[in-house]
């Protein structure tokens, strides 16, 4: 799985929208529209702020979890 597909099922099961989503976390909308298509990766602080509001009781699981998304994914790409 990479980060992107982690990041959309995520956001489907919850009750945001990408512009809530976006809200919520002080970014722009189209940073997560980018996040979503693959072509970038949030900040350190924004990636914790997105795992704060999506999984409130197991934010440090998953703040892991999609970090080590994120290393594999752009080791792929080396």
């Amino acid at each position: 799985m990479s980060f992107k597909q982690w990041l959309h099922n995520h956001i489907k099961e919850s009750t945001f929208t990408r512009a809530g989503l976006a809200s919520a976390i002080g970014v722009s909308k189209p940073a997560v529209d980018k996040w979503l298509a693959g072509n970038g990766y949030p900040k350190v602080h924004s990636l914790y702020y997105i795992c704060s509001v999506l999984f409130p009781s197991t934010r440090d699981q998953e703040y892991i979890k999609a970090s080590a998304l994120i290393v594999q994914d752009l080791s792929c790409g080396s």
